[in-house]
């Protein structure tokens, strides 16, 4: 794979030197040895099991077998952006970006310059592209790394054609285009994108390889603003073909596209398409999964039409079991009271660990194959469930909080619901003092 390092001019230089950011390992892990005053003692000699309490366990098996249901709702020459960013929405960056390079994908999406570059440090030498905005100073860098880069203003356009001719090369962009999220990107409107088009394609250092936008309301199947935005962005891409600029990659479509509207990628490539190959110019339409690569639905869950299988669970074992009386508080300020004699399960998982507060007393867990509803508020590190009707409950046993355990299944979307937010909150929120366990592949 490529070396990062002889990619980069300067590697003393201001813009980045990749070892002095990367901290020692060594440093990094903790010697339980040296937390002991007395190295001869019998604990320090002591050879410990442990056995985590909580832990997230994440499947790469999964995950391919998401990339497959995905493409087979898509049609077939359309290729795949896989979305990494933000730690592949707290299932591993490198995991996921290892996975999804080794099924094909076209691209690994990520969110900034640094997670590209954490990519690179390790020997990814696949399509990287930058779907957040970059600022001019870290133009040279997008450039030594060989990036794809989504780019929405001129300034930006100026710094990255500037850093290409320093490198003698040129510099991967896909224009960005505004057709209705109001993030950022260029204006769709005619009056506005003409002259900054006149003004790119000056620019002779900018390989104008991708034309991108983003919808907003993918995920709900019966807006018309998806169409509206296609629509918008045909126009552009119009706009484009006029004026001689004919990029390789179209892509518009998220993971609520892929589920709601599968032919809208595809319909915006209006040529005669090949299964894509470096020899051939394109366009390609390409589709950036994100959500559904890691078996989470998009909005309204269409089963029959996409089955997805979660790739992360989030479970921990029962931590103590007690029985209490009717009308027994449970939690801060005592929003639950126990209606009947009850038996009351101690969960080590809580907020600080990435479990949504706002779940409390709406959200469930499994133990034992039943449904044991949790009682009063979450806090921090510790939550109660109701296990009454688990009589066969014990210390020590599985509490499935999302995902699949063997046969049970628990979506992360129905906790989502119960805590009033999306899906992409509570995954990305999984901290990191949960342990990350890895399923056999």
């Amino acid at each position: 794979m490529e070396n990062p390092q002889s990619a980069i001019p300067n590697p003393q230089s201001a813009i980045r030197n990749p070892q002095s950011a990367i901290p020692n390992p060594q440093s990094a892990i903790r010697n339980p040895q040296s937390a002991i005053p007395n190295p001869q003692s019998p604990i320090s000699r002591g050879v410990f099991q442990r056995i985590p309490r909580l832990w997230a366990r994440v499947s790469p098996r999964a995950i391919r077998r998401n990339l497959a249901a995905i493409r087979s709702r898509l049609p077939r020459k359309t290729a795949l952006a896989a979305v990494v960013k933000s730690d592949a929405y707290g299932h591993g960056m490198q995991l996921a970006a290892r996975v999804a390079a080794s099924e094909g994908c076209a691209f690994l999406a990520v969110i900034s310059v640094e997670e590209a570059a954490a990519l690179r440090d390790v020997g990814f030498d696949c399509g990287i592209l930058v779907i957040g905005p970059i600022e001019p100073w870290q133009a040279t860098e997008a450039v030594a790394l060989d990036l794809g880069v989504f780019t929405g203003n001129l300034e930006v356009a100026q710094a990255l054609d500037d850093a290409a001719r320093e490198q003698n090369t040129r510099a991967r962009v896909h224009l960005k285009i505004d057709t209705g999220m109001g993030r950022f990107g260029f204006q769709d409107a005619p009056e506005e994108f003409g002259p900054a088009l006149d003004r790119l394609l000056q620019l002779s250092h900018l390989n104008l390889e991708g034309a991108a936008t983003h919808f907003t309301m993918a995920d709900e199947p019966q807006s018309e603003c998806t169409r509206e935005q296609t629509r918008r962005f045909r126009l552009v891409l119009r706009m484009l073909e006029a004026r001689g600029v004919r990029p390789r990659w179209i892509h518009a479509a998220n993971s609520g596209t892929i589920v709601h509207f599968p032919n809208t990628a595809f319909s915006l490539i209006q040529t005669g398409l090949v299964m894509y190959d470096d020899a051939d110019p394109g366009p390609y339409p390409l589709v950036r999964a994100g959500l559904a690569m890691y078996g989470v639905y998009p909005g309204p869950e269409p089963e029959a039409a996409l089955e997805l299988e979660p790739a992360m669970t989030l479970g921990c074992r029962i931590a103590d079991i007690r029985g209490v009386p009717t009308g027994f508080s449970v939690s801060y300020a005592g929003t639950f009271k126990t209606t009947r004699p009850s038996r009351l399960a101690v969960l080590p998982v809580g907020y600080g660990c990435g479990y949504p507060r706002h779940a409390s007393g709406k959200a469930e867990a499994i133990i034992r194959g039943r449904r044991a509803p949790l009682a009063g508020r979450i806090t921090m590190n510790i939550t109660v469930a109701d296990v009454t009707d688990v009589p066969e409950a014990r210390v020590g046993d599985t509490a499935l909080l999302f995902g699949r355990e063997g046969s049970d299944l628990l979506r992360v979307e129905e906790v989502a619901r119960a805590a009033g937010t999306i899906p992409y909150e509570v995954l990305c929120n999984v901290g990191r003092c949960t342990p990350r366990l890895l399923e056999e592949d």
